[in-house]
């Protein structure tokens, strides 16, 4: 779950380097369309409300991104335990190590570079 700012912002920018998706226009414009949910997957709230509210009827755990910055070792182990496949301390910190931003930056996995730059003009 992360903080709504946060996600306008990164909504923002992807918007416009994706070929795929309505420019964003002025943030101000694009603000009005993501508070009315006028945007790709719709309502960040409706989404978010929706998943907070399964909570009673299914097994759901919530973590936050600040969660996730302040201590990701401890994040990627309470995930593990979540989903009962215990991680010895090594593999904590090597899944965590690879989630680290500078490192996401240089996986081709994860910076988008294998996109074709007709879909995605990250200059």
């Amino acid at each position: 779950m992360r903080n709504p700012k946060d996600v306008f912002t990164s909504a923002f920018h992807y918007y416009g380097i994706t070929s795929f998706l309505v420019k964003p226009g002025p943030q101000n414009e694009f603000l009005h369309k993501f508070l009315d949910g006028k945007v790709i997957f719709g309502s960040w709230f409706d989404h978010v409300k929706g998943w907070l509210n399964a909570e009673d009827k299914e097994r759901i755990m919530h973590i936050s991104y600040e969660e996730m910055i302040m201590g990701l070792k401890d994040s990627v182990a309470r995930i593990a335990q979540f989903l009962e496949k215990p991680l010895d301390a090594e593999v904590i910190e090597e899944i965590a190590d690879r989630c680290l931003f500078k490192n996401m930056k240089q996986n081709n996995m994860s910076n988008y570079s294998a996109v074709p730059h007709e879909f995605m003009d990250q200059t």
